[in-house]
């Protein structure tokens, strides 16, 4: 049974093989492979490089870890993750493809994408105005979160959202509305 360090070992020689196919020199130069660790490596066939990864056990290499590189990654796949969720939580509270487009530079092609994705239907047409109540809510939500502003954040929309427990298209052309009237006053 293949142990861990065979296994790395193997990966390893397949990845050289591969670099050296492709004439990534400066890769292979970083596994400090020299000019006859690179010959003999030419000369290998794939049961070869099952018969000496076995042989070497692992111990004849020396992985280090860049940590500057890998917690750059690590929080830029974090920051990816949380915009993915940002959006994901947003279609799902109906936000509509304007808000989507502003906020994300979505396309109408992802954000259709998405909502098949995660099967999100939404009625045709626009939704019901809302009722008297439901917009004082709104307003009064709006002037405490937004302090009366339509650029808001995707974060702010949906703590609006959730303050209000009103949807974000329903939201969004509300604002939309009442600052085009107060625009021509």
């Amino acid at each position: 049974m293949p142990t861990k360090e065979y296994e790395l070992t193997l990966a390893t020689l397949i990845y050289a093989a591969a670099c050296l196919e492709d004439g990534d020199w400066a890769v292979l130069r970083d596994l400090n492979f020299g000019e006859q660790e690179i010959s003999a490596l030419q000369g290998l066939a794939f049961p070869d490089f099952l018969s000496l990864a076995r042989r070497m056990n692992g111990h004849v290499l020396n992985i280090r870890l860049d940590r500057e590189r890998f917690w750059l990654i690590l929080n830029e796949m974090k920051q990816e993750r949380a915009i993915a969720q940002l959006k994901t939580e947003m279609v799902r509270r109906d936000a509509p493809v304007d808000m989507m487009r502003q906020l994300f530079g979505m396309t109408e092609s992802q954000y259709t994408t998405m909502r098949r994705r995660w099967r999100w239907r939404r009625g045709a047409g626009r939704p019901p105005e809302p009722d008297t109540e439901t917009m004082d809510i709104m307003w009064q939500a709006w002037q405490r979160q937004g302090e009366g502003r339509t650029a808001l954040s995707a974060g702010e929309w949906l703590a609006l959202s959730k303050d209000t427990d009103v949807d974000l298209r329903t939201l969004w052309r509300f604002i939309r509305g009442t600052n085009e009237i107060e625009r021509t006053l």
